[in-house]
């Protein structure tokens, strides 16, 4: 018996939709995320201090 390997994959596992939904929803949480610390810094820079 001998083991056949198979160096290419089927054509049904190309999932260009699944990686473009990855990529734009990683792209999105990077643009809120530093959306977010642009807020808290200048949030943090307005509020008055206790001297």
């Amino acid at each position: 018996m001998v083991a056949e390997i198979v160096t290419s994959v089927p054509a049904w596992t190309a999932t260009k939709g699944e990686w473009l939904i990855l990529q734009v929803s990683f792209g999105m949480r990077i643009i809120f995320l530093l959306l977010n610390i642009l807020l808290i810094y200048s949030l943090i820079k307005r509020s008055p201090t206790k001297k």
